[in-house]
């Protein structure tokens, strides 16, 4: 990061240098514990189709401007996959992919790389994932009737 555009805004650092320079960057110095839980959850959850160190996950919310929103749209993805690999225990991989795709509403791209899914399986899955009240459902049957 540039020294000179530097500036700390509640705990984040933000790098910003344009004129056909550098792009703008956010950097949070810090994540609290909540955050780091859900990290740690999020590592042992997605273990078996995306191994990645709770570390990893700090260090990649760290770089969102909005860590929080971040994290929820991973809540969600997580508790989809948890409900998803057991019904679909060879798919584990293409449901995680349909997931993050159906997340950036890009199911379209994933729908095409499908390994073990069939199709039908996959906008099952897509269509459930943009479905609040099936997303709630599954907030209260893994973490009871308060979390969101």
């Amino acid at each position: 990061m540039s020294g000179e555009d530097q500036k700390i805004i509640q705990n984040a650092i933000y790098d910003h240098t344009t004129k056909d320079g550098l792009t703008i960057m956010w950097y949070h110095t810090t994540l609290n514990e909540n955050q780091k839980q859900w990290c740690q959850w999020f590592e042992a959850s997605l273990s078996d189709a995306y191994p990645q160190a709770a570390e990893e996950w700090e260090n990649d919310f760290k770089c969102d401007v909005h860590p929080d929103k971040e994290i929820r749209i991973w809540i969600y993805i997580t508790l989809a996959y948890l409900w998803y690999k057991e019904i679909y225990p060879s798919g584990k991989k293409d449901v995680l992919n349909v997931l993050l795709a159906t997340s950036m509403k890009n199911e379209t791209a994933a729908l095409e790389s499908l390994e073990k899914l069939s199709k039908e399986q996959a906008l099952d899955i897509v269509s459930n994932y943009k479905n609040k009240e099936w997303l709630t459902e599954r907030v209260h049957q893994t973490f009871g009737e308060n979390k969101q």
